[in-house]
C-alpha cells in the first residue's frame, strides 16, 4: 500500500442544523468538550449551515420566519469544534440576498471550511466542494428542495452571466381524488371563472413556453388550480389534482433537476475517495385520513416525503457513500441502502436562534411591534413566553451526532451520540450541544429507534455506545 487512503478506513461525523449566534469556544463543561473531541477525532465533520455569515452590512431579503444571520466569527467557531464540511443550500442562506451568500462563502473559506450548495452561478452551486484528509479526498454536494424561489442559482450562458444562489431540487405534488370529487372540482373551477382565466393565460403565451400548463381541465384527467392569478414566483405554483379510484397524494422530483444533480454526483465519484450528498428538505409524507401523527404545513413531521426517499437511493446508486438530509428541525429515521447510510434528518446541532443580534423590520411587523421594539421584544413575542414556536416544544432540542466508520471501503457501523440542547433553559444558555446522559439520551434513542424501524435499521447498544450496523 503506497497511500494511506488506499486502506479505505475513514471516520465521518454528521450533525444537523447549525444556527450560531454566540461564541462556542469559551465553554468547558466536560460533556461539551467530550463532544468536541469526538467531532475533532474524525477525518471529516459535516453540518448544515442554516444562516448567512456577514457583518450585518447586507440588506435583508424576503424570508420565511426569522431572518437568520451571524457575525463573521461563526465560521471560526465551527472550525474550532472540528467542523470542516458544511452545506449552504437551505431556505435561510438567501435571507440577506446575493451579498449574504457571497459573504458567507468568503468567511467559510477564511475559516478553512469546505462548503457546497451555493455559487455565483448554477454550475458552481451544483458542483462538489473538496476536502483533503489523510484518509482520502472527500467530495461534498448539496441541494435544497425547500427554498425561496428567488434564491435559486441561475446558469451561465456564453452571452450572459449566471445568478448567485443555491442548488435546487424541485418537486411536484399530485392530489388524487375520486371521480365525484374531481367532477366537483371541475365545476368549482369553471363556476369561479378560473377555467376562462387559464384559457386566456394559455392563449397569451407561446405553446413553446414550458410554464404554459394552465389549459382547461374540463376534458382531462388532471386539473390545475392556481392559488392566485398574476406573477408566479414558484415553478410549480398550482395545486394539481388527478382523477382516480381513491384519495391519495404523491410527490416526485423534477427530472431535469435530478438529472443535473446526479451528473455531478457521478463526477464526484470519479474525483474523490468519499462522496457525501446533503439535501435540505422540510417536506414530509402526506397523512392519510384519520392519521393521528403530528403534521406540519409541509406534511408529517417525522416521515420524509416519498420523493426524498427515492432521490436518496438515486444518489447512492450514482456513487454517493452517504446521504444526509436536514430541514424540519426534527429527527427522522435512518436507513441502510445498498450498504450505505441514509439519514433522513439529524435535527439540530447548534440552535441559537433567539440571540441573533439584529432583526429586520419585517420580522417586527409580523408581531405588531413598532420601531421602538428591540430584538428581545421580538423573541419574546415570537416564543409566546417560551410556550410557542420552537421554545415550547422539547422535540426540537434533542438530537444525535452520528459517526460513520468505514473499514476497507465499506461501512462498518454508525455510532449515535445523543445530544442535549438545553430545552427549558434561558435563551442566552440554550442551543449549545452537550452529550446527553440518562433519561435525556434514552428519549432520543427510543424515538430514533422507532423512526428507523420501518427502514430495517436496528439501533443496538455495544460497549456503552448506540450503533447501527449494515
Amino acid at each position: 500500500m503506497l497511500y494511506q487512503s488506499e486502506a479505505g478506513d475513514f471516520a465521518l461525523a454528521l450533525a444537523g442544523d447549525a444556527m450560531v449566534s454566540r461564541r462556542l469556544s469559551t465553554y468547558d463543561e466536560p460533556d461539551y468538550l467530550r463532544l468536541v473531541d469526538l467531532i475533532r477525532g474524525c477525518d471529516a465533520a459535516f453540518c448544515n449551515l442554516e444562516m448567512p455569515i456577514h457583518d450585518y452590512n447586507q440588506a435583508p431579503n424576503l424570508a420565511e420566519g426569522t431572518h437568520m444571520a451571524s457575525d463573521p466569527r461563526a465560521g471560526q467557531e465551527l472550525r474550532w469544534m472540528g467542523i470542516n464540511l458544511v452545506s449552504t443550500a437551505n431556505n435561510h442562506i438567501y435571507d440577506y440576498g446575493e451579498g449574504g451568500v457571497l459573504a458567507t462563502q468568503r468567511k467559510l473559506t477564511e475559516a478553512g471550511i469546505v462548503y457546497a450548495g451555493t455559487g455565483r452561478n448554477l454550475s458552481e452551486a451544483r458542483a462538489p466542494g473538496y476536502l483533503e484528509t489523510r484518509n482520502g479526498r472527500v467530495a461534498l454536494l448539496a441541494a435544497a428542495s425547500y427554498f425561496p424561489p428567488w434564491g435559486k442559482a441561475g446558469e451561465q450562458r456564453r452571452d450572459f452571466q449566471g445568478r448567485t444562489g443555491l442548488s435546487f431540487l424541485r418537486h411536484h405534488t399530485v392530489h388524487t381524488v375520486d371521480s365525484r370529487a374531481f367532477e366537483e372540482l371541475q365545476r368549482v373551477s369553471a363556476s369561479l371563472g378560473l377555467e376562462e382565466i387559464k384559457a386566456r393565460r394559455s392563449s397569451f403565451f407561446s405553446s413553446a413556453d414550458k410554464y404554459n400548463r394552465f389549459e382547461s381541465g374540463s376534458s382531462r384527467k388532471e386539473l390545475y388550480l392556481e392559488p392566485s392569478i398574476g406573477l408566479q414566483l414558484r415553478d410549480f405554483p398550482e395545486v394539481r389534482f388527478a382523477a382516480g379510484d381513491r384519495f391519495s397524494c404523491s410527490t416526485g422530483v423534477h427530472p431535469p433537476d435530478a438529472e443535473d444533480i446526479l451528473r455531478w454526483v457521478r463526477d464526484a465519484r470519479r474525483q474523490a475517495d468519499w462522496v457525501v450528498f446533503s439535501l435540505h428538505t422540510h417536506e414530509g409524507a402526506f397523512p392519510v385520513a384519520g392519521d393521528s401523527r403530528a403534521v406540519t404545513t409541509t406534511g408529517l413531521r417525522d416521515i420524509p416525503a416519498e420523493f426524498v426517499s427515492a432521490f436518496s437511493h438515486a444518489c447512492i446508486e450514482a456513487g454517493a457513500d452517504v446521504f444526509v438530509a436536514h430541514g424540519p428541525h426534527l429527527l427522522r429515521g435512518i436507513e441502510i441502502y445498498r450498504g450505505k447510510p441514509v439519514f433522513y434528518c439529524l435535527s439540530e446541532f447548534v440552535f441559537q436562534i433567539e440571540t441573533i443580534r439584529w432583526v429586520p423590520v419585517e420580522d417586527y411587523e409580523r408581531y405588531g411591534l413598532g420601531h421602538e421594539a428591540t430584538p428581545a421584544d421580538y423573541f419574546d413575542a415570537r416564543s409566546g413566553g417560551d410556550k410557542a414556536n420552537f421554545s415550547g416544544d422539547p422535540s426540537f432540542w434533542g438530537s444525535v451526532v452520528a459517526v460513520c466508520r468505514f473499514q476497507g471501503g465499506k461501512l462498518e457501523q454508525i455510532e449515535l451520540h445523543p445530544i442535549d440542547l438545553g430545552h427549558g433553559r434561558p435563551r442566552m444558555q440554550r442551543g449549545r450541544p452537550l452529550l446527553a446522559r440518562g433519561p435525556s439520551a434514552g428519549r432520543v434513542i427510543k424515538h430514533l429507534r422507532g423512526l428507523s424501524r420501518p427502514y430495517g435499521a436496528r439501533i443496538t447498544r455495544d460497549h456503552g455506545t448506540w450503533v447501527v450496523r449494515p
